[in-house]
């Protein structure tokens, strides 16, 4: 923690992770007036340090062993996370994540909160090459994004969360941002959840401009969920192995919507391939327009 706020403070830049395994609490790319008070406060320090490991630890290793592995591991010991927290949940402006790089490292942690938080990290955020497993924590969560993301991202990850409920990914609020080639497996819940509940018929849930390319779900009990949005794409995505109720779930006033070149193949009797809408009995919650689907098995 003290080197990430000296090159927060300093503006060296680069924080360099040789192989290894970090235990920590939670490390902070933030102002914490609690948590983490020697980080800068201004709002022109905010972001711009690279987080730059040697290499991230495969998933498979990280799910059956600790040992014998080479990489970067950064481990909390919290039991609500996160491992790592971009962002103070600041509005924009203020002291955030925004221009933020993490690449080439492995978090985990056995959390009921996320392994990986980014907490209003704003824009121009690139995560890529990084393992992120929550192996066992009940209702728990790999990656959580709460919002203003923005014209970021997301590339080469592999992701975990395996406790009752768990969650792989959480992308609350995203505009303008690219998720490619990006695995989440073994989910005791829904692997991917993209969007909030929708309290009425005005909000617009997930965003716009997204485009989701080269991701799988598999082994999980629930594939991709999203809620919500404008606009947003699809292409090259693999849905294996669910055990619970469906592999896509399109609601909460889903809006032009493009699914390309995606296999939803589950054998579960009881898993849906794909379900649009709802009913629950609210029209914001159940409906969905627009959408296309091209090239589907």
């Amino acid at each position: 923690q003290n080197a990430i706020n000296f090159t927060a403070r300093s503006n060296k830049g680069v924080i360099y992770f040789p192989s290894s395994h970090y235990i920590v609490d939670t490390l902070y790319d933030s102002y914490d007036a609690g948590n983490n008070p020697n980080y800068p406060s201004s709002v022109l320090q905010a972001g711009r340090i690279t987080f730059q490991g040697e290499q991230a630890v495969s998933l498979n290793n990280l799910l059956f062993t600790n040992s014998n592995f080479r990489g970067v591991l950064v481990e909390t010991i919290s039991t609500t996370g996160p491992a790592l927290k971009l962002g103070n949940g600041a509005v924009s402006g203020t002291q955030t994540g925004r221009r933020q790089v993490i690449k080439d490292m492995s978090f985990k942690g056995v959390t009921t909160g996320a392994v990986v938080e980014l907490d209003n990290a704003e824009q121009h955020v690139l995560l890529e090459n990084l393992t992120i497993i929550n192996k066992g924590g009940v209702g728990g969560i790999g990656l959580h994004i709460y919002g203003r993301f923005y014209a970021s991202k997301v590339s080469n990850l592999r992701v975990s969360s395996s406790g009752t409920g768990g969650t792989g990914i959480l992308c609350e609020v995203a505009s303008m941002c690219l998720f490619d080639t990006i695995n989440v497996t073994d989910c005791g819940g829904t692997g991917w959840i993209l969007g909030t509940p929708s309290p009425d018929a005005d909000t617009l849930g997930l965003g716009t401009g997204n485009s989701f390319i080269n991701c799988q779900v598999r082994k999980s009990s629930n594939g991709l969920e999203i809620r919500g949005g404008r606009s947003n794409f699809f292409n090259g995505w693999w849905l294996e192995q669910q055990t619970g109720d469906f592999d896509l779930k399109l609601h909460e006033n889903a809006i032009n919507y493009t699914f390309q070149n995606m296999y939803l193949i589950s054998t579960e009797l009881a898993v849906s391939s794909a379900i649009f809408g709802g009913n629950t009995g609210v029209s914001f919650n159940d409906a969905c327009y627009g959408v296309i689907l091209q090239g589907m098995s």
